[in-house]
């Protein structure tokens, strides 16, 4: 992802927070960033690299040259990157003396005199300040932040809003840990019906399986959305003929 600027302060005036911000999503990152950041996100698909790590420090550079007028202004601007991964040619780079302000957090110096941290995602706790960062961890850590939220997400408004989202970007892994988690099959029902109000039907059938869909919304709205063939073709003809008889027997049964 392109460096994005991000003006902290600004930031912090639009959302009114003031000293006590500690439960938004964003905490941390507003914590240990000052004036404006430039801010680039390195995901799982990515990761932070030696030269990806030289190219954003030119990237600021240039930025800077063209923005500030005077040297004094340079005070205004902090530098962060954020990697889901830790980067280990980093931690074993001699010119670079890295100090850690707390777990999954970490300021740089030696390239540069402008204050620079690192987030490193898959170390953060699993907070709420976190919260916003952690939509970009990977295994363990990402399992246990959907965990947490799995089994909160009824104790307040800002869980509530994380629960939904991680219907959109995790399906296949909340499906999975509800499952490991023995939650009830009523919960994970919900869940599923659930991720396909928010995802769509489609999206929801490629993370779970046409079976378990099925099972959860129904036989008729399945083949409106992918058609009979492809039902056919996942689940064979036979199984197709029972799951009809099961619903002619519940309708044979209502009369």
């Amino acid at each position: 992802m392109d460096a994005l600027i991000i003006e902290i302060e600004k930031l912090k005036a639009d959302f009114g927070l003031k000293d006590g911000f500690q439960s938004t999503p964003f905490y941390s990152l507003l914590k240990y960033s000052t004036g404006n950041t430039i801010l680039e996100l390195k995901t799982w698909h990515e990761g932070l690299t030696f030269p990806k790590y030289l190219q954003f420090i030119g990237k600021a550079i240039t930025y800077l040259s063209l923005r500030v007028k005077f040297p004094s202004q340079v005070k205004d601007y902090s530098l962060t990157l954020v990697s889901t991964r830790r980067p280990k040619w980093l931690f074993h780079a001699k010119e670079i003396k890295i100090k850690k302000e707390r777990n999954g957090i970490y300021k740089l110096v030696g390239i540069t005199t402008l204050p620079l941290h690192l987030f490193i995602v898959n170390e953060l706790e699993v907070t709420k300040e976190n919260y916003g960062l952690l939509f970009l961890s990977s295994g363990a850590t990402r399992d246990s932040f959907i965990r947490t939220i799995l089994l909160n997400y009824h104790k307040d408004k800002l869980t509530q809003e994380y629960y939904d989202l991680m219907f959109f970007y995790f399906n296949k892994d909340v499906i999975r840990i509800m499952e490991a988690e023995n939650m009830s099959a009523s919960e994970i029902s919900v869940n599923i019906k659930r991720a396909v109000e928010l995802v769509g039907l489609r999206k929801v059938i490629e993370e779970v399986g046409l079976r378990k869909v099925i099972e959860e919304v129904g036989l008729r709205k399945v083949i409106e959305e992918v058609g009979l063939e492809q039902i056919i073709e996942e689940i064979g003809i036979e199984e197709l003929e029972r799951k009809l008889q099961q619903i002619k027997r519940k309708r044979s049964g209502k009369k």
